[in-house]
């Protein structure tokens, strides 16, 4: 298992932390596990900023600098869009967008933006990895935005669309994160049903060890959202592929803050040569020499 780092840039109430704490939560991470080959998924250690789009370009690129992107560590932003990553391109070394509110079966536009994120990420070297969520409920956190699970059909629907967008790996959301209700861990509610749909998604062996089950479709409706209030915690997003990543490091209290949850390459989830199997070849570390460099919806 390999492992990708997402650092929650923003705090409770979606403002920028201040850029000298993400820099110092950086660096520290970067001097305590840069070299550790368990983060060395896409030939080097890969840190996604998630939240990128609320700091200013001169944030950004006295970040990069800092960590010693590209060469030391890859740094990916978590633009929303296409004409948000090419306007800052040379910020990054690519984008994963957290996009768990959406609905990939009537969000309007939902699989288009994500082909036209894709394109504009590689047209620069950068990786692309493309989100997949089981579903979406934030009436726990004070919302109303709800995305019905469809018994696993909302997850093969974004799972679909993410695999089309061309990816160099497939950002689930999430492990663990029920207070959004986007959390594929075994449950009471839910039992082990979506690891039984990842089975089916990535051809590895069920929860039951078994070969994988055929994965639901899109046209099922079937509800299951929790009814129960379960606890709040942190959301590790899957993540898949074969680039390279860069280090990071905090300022004072332990990581208070690599809030970030350690996105997991889940199930081994996705080490998607998806771009060697397209015919593109996969990005290069020192493939924008000047070049610098997740949690938006």
């Amino acid at each position: 298992m390999k492992l990708v780092l997402i650092y929650e840039g923003l705090d409770v109430n979606r403002n920028p932390i201040p850029t000298a704490t993400v820099e110092a939560d950086l660096l520290w991470f970067q001097t305590l596990y840069g070299n550790d080959p368990v983060f060395n998924l896409y030939g080097k250690t890969a840190v996604i900023w998630s939240g990128t789009w609320r700091f200013s370009d001169a944030d950004v690129a006295t970040v990069r600098a800092q960590v010693g992107a590209p060469d030391k560590m890859l740094l990916l932003g978590s633009e929303k869009g296409a004409a948000a990553y090419q306007a800052r391109a040379s910020l990054f070394d690519g984008d994963a967008y957290y996009w768990s509110s959406a609905d990939p079966l009537t969000t309007p536009g939902y699989e288009t933006r994500m082909t036209q994120l894709s394109a504009a990420v590689h047209a620069t070297g950068g990786l692309w990895l493309a989100p997949a969520a089981v579903g979406f409920d934030a009436r726990l956190n004070g919302g109303t935005s709800t995305v019905d699970r469809r018994d696993g059909a909302t997850l093969t629907a974004a799972w679909a669309d993410a695999a089309a967008s061309n990816p160099d790996g497939i950002a689930l959301i999430s492990w663990n994160e029920f207070t959004e209700n986007t959390f594929v861990e075994p449950s009471r509610d839910t039992g082990t049903r979506y690891l039984q749909v990842l089975s089916g998604l990535t051809g590895a062996p069920g929860p039951d060890g078994n070969a994988p089950a055929a994965s639901p479709l899109p046209s099922q409706t079937a509800s299951d959202s929790p009814t129960s209030t379960p606890q709040a915690t942190e959301a590790v997003r899957g993540a898949g592929s074969t680039t390279p990543a860069r280090p990071s490091s905090p300022y004072d209290p332990i990581p208070s803050l690599i809030v970030a949850v350690i996105v997991l390459a889940f199930l081994g989830l996705l080490r998607l040569s998806l771009k060697n199997r397209n015919g593109r070849p996969g990005p290069d570390v020192d493939r924008r020499p000047g070049s610098t460099a997740v949690k938006p919806r």
